[in-house]
């Protein structure tokens, strides 16, 4: 192997440590504008702070649908909430995201932001729960879709098509993410593995409390948004993750991240 080979494949880019901003911060809930504000915000903050790259939790953007719609349900009592769920969903591209693009170009940082995805099709009004990366130019670098919401998720997302399981290759190492319940889904991490995965993003919904994580079956640092009723950083046998609850404390945690510290 010669030695220009050998340095394109350094673990993180080649750099000892990577700084990553994992935003524990409520968003607006059901109010798209105010959300983006706060998004922007916050990667300003991340990038002052030194961070190479800001994770912000499951559809944060703008906000987990908690109310039920069963059939046993008034539809009065939830009806107005569905109509601002639909108008509180991104689309993408959309000034919305320019909105952020343009923070993160001018931070000169990473964005994986959760959010609820209204598709761009103007005969289409399935919305997604999906994980958007943006790069340090602000280019939308792609998006991923979650591939099966779970249980009642089904009664408020479209199902994801696979098509969108892909590994980022940028100057801090090969970043990949799943949503949620994915993260459990064996052949969905093996996908991104395969693509040589440095850096797992592992969102969740800011409400739930996760009582332990779950090591990947690969040294793969693991940069953990949403979840846990406390701030702590918890140790798993083959992954790092470091999980708050979003909104119990607003803040941001600044998780260094090595290739030797996934141990």
């Amino acid at each position: 192997m010669s030695m220009r080979e050998s340095q394109s494949k350094a673990v993180l880019g080649g750099h000892e440590t990577v700084k990553i901003a994992v935003a524990q911060v409520p968003s607006a809930f059901l109010d798209r504008k105010k959300t983006i504000a706060r998004a922007c915000a916050t990667i300003r903050e991340a990038a002052q702070n030194g961070a190479a790259l800001v994770v912000f939790p499951e559809v944060w953007v703008s906000g987990y649908p908690f109310w039920s719609e069963g059939w046993d349900s008034q539809i009065p009592s939830w009806i107005d909430a569905r109509m601002r769920f639909r108008e509180a969903a991104l689309v993408i591209p959309s000034d919305d995201t320019d909105r952020l693009s343009q923070a993160a170009r001018e931070a000169n940082i990473y964005v994986a932001i959760g959010c609820n995805e209204l598709d761009s099709r103007p005969e289409v009004e399935t919305i997604y729960n999906t994980l958007l990366f943006i790069g340090r130019d602000g280019k939308l670098l792609g998006r991923h879709r979650k591939l099966h919401p779970t249980f009642c998720e089904r009664l408020f997302w479209g199902q994801g098509d696979g098509t969108d399981l892909f590994v980022l290759d940028t100057d801090i190492g090969r970043i990949g993410g799943l949503i949620c319940g994915e993260n459990l889904m064996t052949l969905a991490r093996a996908a991104l593995i395969a693509q040589g995965e440095h850096i797992h993003i592992a969102v969740y919904p800011g409400a739930f409390a996760l009582i332990r994580a779950r090591g990947s079956r690969r040294r793969t640092p693991k940069a953990c948004s949403g979840g846990m009723r406390r701030h702590e950083r918890m140790r798993s046998k083959l992954a790092l993750s470091w999980c708050a609850r979003a909104g119990y404390r607003p803040t941001t945690i600044y998780p260094p991240i090595s290739p030797t510290r996934a141990a």
